[in-house]
């Protein structure tokens, strides 16, 4: 039994049109439009759906402000739906509608289970020249002028107990643990993807709540990613913060915008399988390869590593 990734993702926000704008500028294509909600589908067959964040359609808050309301996780059978399911059940009420079976972590987060086919995607990123290693000869880059996301890749939520969340996710959906930040939160892996991840739940801070934090949308490469960038920042759009992860290696850019939390462009990220071997990494060390502009923490040190292999 697998679950394939996430089949959608649906948002609650203060401002339904200028959302709208956002998402349309970021790259998504348009399945529909309502005075209720807008609706987005991506190559893999994948959707983001955008309600008002009072729309009754929603499931209930479990934070303030704007964000990602409710995730669908794909599954590739109605046996294995079956099966997870029941895992579910065991201690918590689900419910069916249209062929989802619905159902709350601890926390409140808002979760649903459905049979969903994610289409394969082709992507043909160009090769990268260095001396003695090259991988493009006699041929220049291609011309971008946008992103096109084709993929949702993962989700991120602020929780109070990111231990407790994420053993809902391993013991009752089979979710695998590919890296943990020590003591600040944990990577969890659907078991029907290689990404490196398809949530991370981390802990809050003494300054924030519980909540939304960011949604990362696949791209090629770091020119489509920059080319979509670009086009943010002309369409008035804040600009973001580039870098590259230590945990998971992936290119991120990060932008904020009406949708809540943050919007990531993500591309180059380890793919993995059961072989992985899980890390503990310190907090700081396992976040940020480089980045620009450079954190805070950053600024005046360099992290030295400091990870270590968990026990299978």
């Amino acid at each position: 039994m697998a679950i394939t990734g996430i089949a959608k993702a649906t948002f609650g926000v203060a401002d339904l049109g200028e959302t709208t704008r956002f998402f349309d500028d970021f790259g998504l294509t348009q399945k529909s439009r309502s005075d209720t909600e807008t609706l987005y589908a991506l190559e893999e067959g994948s959707e983001v759906g955008v309600h008002h964040k009072d729309d009754p359609a929603l499931p209930q808050a479990w934070f303030e402000g704007n964000g990602v309301r409710e995730v669908i996780w794909g599954v590739d059978s109605k046996e294995s739906l079956d099966t997870l399911v029941r895992n579910v059940a065991a201690d918590r009420k689900v419910e069916e509608r249209d062929g989802v079976v619905y159902f709350k972590s601890d926390e409140g987060i808002a979760y649903g289970l459905k049979v969903w086919e994610r289409r394969r995607v082709a992507y043909r990123p160009d090769g990268v020249n260095a001396p003695g290693a090259v991988m493009r000869f006699n041929h220049m880059r291609r011309w971008r002028d946008e992103a096109r996301p084709k993929c949702i890749n993962h989700v991120v939520f602020k929780v109070t107990n990111y231990e407790k969340e994420f053993s809902l996710l391993q013991e009752r959906l089979n979710f695998r643990l590919t890296d943990t930040p020590r003591g600040r939160g944990k990577f969890g892996r659907a078991d029907g993807t290689n990404e490196h991840h398809n949530i991370f739940y981390r802990n809050i801070r003494p300054d924030e709540g519980v909540g939304f934090e960011h949604l990362a949308f696949t791209v090629e490469d770091i020119d489509e990613m920059m080319a979509g960038a670009n086009n943010m920042m002309r369409a008035g759009w804040e600009g973001g913060r580039l870098g590259r992860h230590r945990i998971s290696s992936a290119l991120f850019y990060y932008l904020k915008g009406p949708a809540g939390g943050e919007i990531e462009y993500n591309c180059d990220q380890d793919v993995i399988d059961d072989s992985y071997a899980a890390r503990e990494w310190e907090p700081v060390f396992g976040n940020w390869h480089w980045a620009y502009p450079l954190p805070p923490v950053l600024s005046e040190t360099r992290s030295k590593w400091d990870a270590r292999y968990l026990k299978s």
